[in-house]
């Protein structure tokens, strides 16, 4: 626990450093510090420590400002409308960062575990790969905001890698996340989009569906 607090700390460090550094040029809001959130657990969870971290230790006065999509996060970090975006999940978002060009720098990680992503089922389901899903009982695939990568790679990629017959529903996390919950209740049959980190692995038994094809890579 210590290291990763010290970890976190140079991270908000580099934060404040990189924030101060291009302050040189005149700002109506000097001592105050703007954080992108996109309103995802751990987005909201590291934005909000952050906020104390620099404000009860650091004297910053910490404004938190939501919006509904990476690119638009990127676009606000990269046009001067907040100073720092901190739920950049890679590779996934490199476009994102790439389009920004030197506007925006990447800081050091604030978490360095091993991360996963791609279409899932509860355990209860026999269903082992992607490519199974079209004749299983299975009609519904529920995902995540419209417009990200990953949701991009499903409608773009898997659904016609795989024939893929079932409704994909795109819709906010914490929505797709509720619908999980009563459908994993009831035993339901359904796929998702899953990841880690996140508490939704303390909760839930899935496993990630093989992708034989590749469909959801790079």
């Amino acid at each position: 626990m210590r290291k990763t607090s010290r970890k976190l700390l140079a991270v908000i460090l580099a934060l404040v450093v990189g924030i101060l550094v291009s302050a040189c040029a005149p700002r109506e809001e000097s001592g105050n510090i703007r954080l992108g959130d996109i309103g995802w657990d751990e987005s909201q969870a590291i934005a909000n420590l952050t906020k104390i971290l620099l404000e009860e230790d650091m004297g910053y006065t910490v404004d938190i400002r939501r919006l509904e999509s990476p690119p638009l996060l990127f676009q606000a970090a990269g046009q001067g409308e907040i100073d720092a975006f901190q739920d950049v999940w890679l590779p996934n978002h490199q476009a994102f960062l790439d389009e920004q060009g030197d506007q925006v720098q990447l800081l050091d990680y604030w978490y360095e575990g091993e991360t996963s992503f791609g279409i899932a089922v509860p355990t209860y389901v026999d269903v082992t790969s992607l490519e199974e899903l079209p004749n299983s009982n299975i009609d519904t695939i529920y995902g995540i905001e419209p417009g990200t990568p990953m949701m991009d790679k499903i409608n773009d990629r898997v659904v016609p890698t795989y024939n893929l017959n079932q409704e994909i529903v795109e819709a906010g996390t914490q929505g797709m996340l509720s619908q999980v919950d009563d459908l994993y209740k009831n035993r339901e049959p359904f796929a998702f989009v899953a990841w880690t980190p996140h508490w939704m692995n303390r909760y839930y038994e899935y496993r990630y569906l093989d992708d034989p094809q590749d469909a959801q890579e790079e």
